[in-house]
């Protein structure tokens, strides 16, 4: 029998290069998609230079329940066992989500999680959204692809959210599993760019 034709490796240049174009798509859009329950929209500015004024905006002085000493800067095992005390959901809801900054013209809003239970409804169209946000943003299906990654990230953010409100402890140790993978996602992510670098 003939031998099958060896598929040749591809270039890691333009695998380098695909996935910085896609990263620019993803950072394009952004703002536009959204798997996470917010809240409705509030106004925080109105003027011109909004792209300046948003870079020194101190978006946790709007923030309807402030983060207090915890912050996401910082690895989640020094401050998780606080949120645990903390009897406030949006409160925690705050500290682990991140707000949703959206900028229109000469306008910037911000978007916090809410803190209402999610319904069998919620959850069949946040899988079925996730599917069609998927195909219409060419999402790939194996490798590494920005968008898909974000989007799932984003849904798990959402579950988070959802598990949070109904038993905040179990909900803060998903946090802590999905904290975790993403920093081994991150560490696999710079391995692959490191090898694309050098060939």
């Amino acid at each position: 029998p003939n031998p099958k034709p060896q598929t040749p490796n591809p270039n890691p240049l333009i695998l380098f290069l695909n996935y910085f174009c896609e990263l620019y798509f993803l950072m394009k859009n952004s703002s536009k998609i959204s798997f996470i329950k917010y809240s409705n929209p509030f106004l925080i500015y109105q003027g011109s230079q909004t792209s300046q004024i948003q870079a020194s905006l101190n978006l946790e002085e709007h923030i309807p329940i402030k983060k207090s000493q915890f912050n996401r800067k910082i690895k989640p095992s020094e401050w998780i066992h606080d949120l645990e005390n903390t009897n406030n959901i949006e409160e925690v809801l705050n500290a682990i989500i991140l707000t949703r900054v959206i900028i229109e013209a000469d306008k910037i809003w911000l978007q916090t999680p809410v803190s209402f239970p999610a319904t069998t409804i919620d959850v069949i169209r946040l899988k079925e959204n996730l599917e069609e946000n998927l195909i219409e943003n060419n999402a790939k299906g194996f490798g590494l692809c920005p968008i898909r990654e974000e989007f799932y990230f984003q849904c798990f953010d959402e579950i988070v959210r959802q598990v949070v409100i109904n038993y905040k402890k179990r909900g803060l140790l998903l946090f802590c599993v999905k904290e975790h993978f993403k920093e081994s996602i991150d560490a696999y992510k710079q391995l692959f760019l490191d090898g694309c670098a050098y060939g």
